[in-house]
């Protein structure tokens, strides 16, 4: 049975092929060692950061980054649609087919309202 990892690597190899050019992986999120962020590690920079530079009950949570993360992996499925596939997504956030849809609606269409305002008054 082949995993989301597995999935995603037989993609890249293809675009590679395809391409006639090497396509490395690509890590998001990385550590200050230059590794992969573990969940508790993340979760624990973060906190450890907010609290240092805000005050408030409207400092940023974990969520927010989640949803921030969500949001720009739906704008780069446009620029990379065989590799960021709905499936790969939802593998990802864990998201149903039509809660992907619910927040591609909200949240991306919201982003591309802001990009589109920003390039008018440019």
């Amino acid at each position: 049975m082949l995993t989301l990892l597995d999935e995603i690597e037989g993609k890249r190899v293809a675009l590679a092929k395809k391409w006639k050019r090497p396509v490395e992986p690509i890590t998001l999120l990385f550590n200050s060692f230059g590794s992969p962020w573990t969940p508790d590690g993340l979760s624990t920079s973060f906190y450890r950061h907010r609290d240092k530079v805000l005050k408030g009950k409207d400092r940023p949570t974990i969520h927010h980054l989640r949803k921030n993360a969500a949001t720009n992996m739906v704008i780069f499925q446009h620029k990379y649609p065989e590799l960021i596939t709905d499936k790969v997504l939802q593998d990802m956030f864990g998201w149903t087919a039509d809660t992907l849809a619910t927040m591609k609606r909200i949240y991306v269409s919201d982003a591309a309202v802001i990009a589109a305002i920003t390039r008018i008054s440019e």
